[in-house]
């Protein structure tokens, strides 16, 4: 027997032991989280899917997916393999694009990072669109390293995909449009006749942008009948409202909005909370939420109003909540939890905070600026620009929009983050050896 047979069958076994370690690994993951477990917003969503109760704070095409799977197998078992499948899916794409570096084991690691895995198991906004477009990018990242160009089918399907898990979290309007251009990068020329490339991408892009959000607002019109649409775009602003007042220790809130007319600004700093259920939602709460389209009207009027007139206050309570997004720390919530019934045990959990997403923040905007800087000279530099793109697009957008300070909010840039760094890494190196 030769060498080079021996040196063969050698590597065969190998690929083989490795390939049988992952799919161990895949299915530790996935016993861990078995059998699925609802709890809160997850067993909310469930009972919507169920009955086909369409309101304006579920994606309907979620609601109308799980119905049909619970018909299936009921509960939320099915629903949780999608999106493993989506998850694993993405992981192992990575790892078959860096098969031939160390670094492809990161992915399969990526599941078990406690920022992931803790909330991976929960059927979640947060879960199904960050697992649904990590796959997604991936696929674009393995076209775009092996350099290959997207095939029609492969375009509707990815246009398919972007349009599903687009609906799925409000904020993804501000996102979708990275992917698009992604989407469009990887498309063969001349799509307009007798024009420039790079003309005939940018109109393919417009149109793709515009015809998405226009198919999902209506979408949304045509599932979510008018009077379960709760409108709750309206609690955004009257917690902003809420919180420049006790900020300014001014009324911004306006009367139609108080429970009663001795609500005072000290009641409602005494409701004042890191979410915004305490302000509006309980018997006790001072304030109420908007009855007729006329309030509703009043109300953004008086919000536009009030954030031209004290930007500062406005400012201040929108920091304190992001900042709390970005030191919160799901591993520390998880230990919090599982330690609850021992005080000793408590004094630990600050150590958890190192699980935070804050101090990753600056290396993250380091990850776009190289992505940037080497996007045209580097393949590699384009999934870390996207990536790094769509993850700090949504820790921006939640400055303006979110309504507590839970860490699962900036979930999908936690998986941003951690997908990112093999891209980094080797247009770290490319740069490196460029400059040598």
């Amino acid at each position: 027997m030769s060498q080079a047979f021996r040196q063969y069958k050698f590597l065969e076994l190998h690929f083989k032991l490795v390939n049988c370690l992952i799919l161990g690994i895949i299915a530790l993951h996935v016993f861990m989280h078995f059998p699925a477990c609802l709890r809160l917003d997850s067993a909310s969503m469930y009972a919507d899917a169920v009955n086909l109760h369409y309101v304006d704070y579920w994606p309907p095409l979620t609601l109308l997916l799980w119905h049909f799977l619970n018909h299936i197998k009921e509960g939320a078992d099915l629903m949780l393999l999608l999106n493993f499948a989506m998850l694993w899916g993405a992981s192992l794409i990575g790892h078959k694009l860096f098969k031939e570096k160390k670094i492809a084991y990161w992915f399969i690691a990526i599941p078990f990072v406690p920022a992931i895995f803790l909330d991976s198991g929960e059927i979640l906004k947060d879960t199904i669109f960050s697992f649904g477009y990590l796959f997604i990018c991936m696929v674009l990242a393995y076209k775009t390293l092996k350099d290959q160009k997207l095939r029609l089918w492969h375009t509707v399907l990815i246009l398919a995909g972007v349009f599903y898990y687009s609906m799925v979290k409000i904020q993804a309007q501000f996102i979708f449009p990275f992917m698009i251009a992604w989407l469009v990068l990887l498309q063969p020329r001349s799509f307009v006749k007798n024009s420039t490339d790079f003309i005939s991408k940018f109109l393919l892009f417009i149109g793709l942008v515009f015809g998405i959000s226009f198919g999902m607002n209506q979408c949304n019109n045509a599932l979510v009948e008018k009077k379960n649409d709760k409108h709750y775009w309206q609690y955004v602003k009257i917690y902003d409202l809420a919180g420049m007042s006790v900020f300014a220790q001014k009324m911004y809130v306006p009367d139609f909005l108080l429970k009663n007319p001795n609500i005072t600004v000290k009641d409602i700093e005494n409701h004042y909370d890191y979410l915004w259920e305490p302000l509006i939602r309980y018997d006790h709460s001072p304030l109420i939420s908007t009855r007729n389209e006329q309030d509703r009207e009043n109300l953004l009027g008086t919000w536009k109003k009030c954030v031209k007139q004290d930007p500062i206050s406005y400012l201040k309570h929108r920091f304190r909540l992001w900042f709390k997004i970005m030191v919160g720390s799901a591993a520390k919530g998880a230990y919090i939890t599982w330690a609850d019934s021992s005080p000793t045990l408590l004094r630990f959990a600050p150590i958890f905070s190192i699980f935070a997403f804050m101090p990753l923040f600056p290396i993250f905007l380091y990850f776009w600026w190289l992505g940037l800087r080497r996007f045209k000279k580097d393949n590699h530099a384009i999934p870390l620009f996207m990536l790094s793109s769509m993850g700090l697009s949504l820790i921006f957008v939640l400055f303006v929009c979110s309504l507590a300070s839970a860490a699962r909010y900036i979930y999908f840039s936690w998986c941003c983050f951690m997908f990112a760094i093999p891209f980094a890494y080797i247009t770290w190196i490319n740069l490196k050896n460029n400059k040598k």
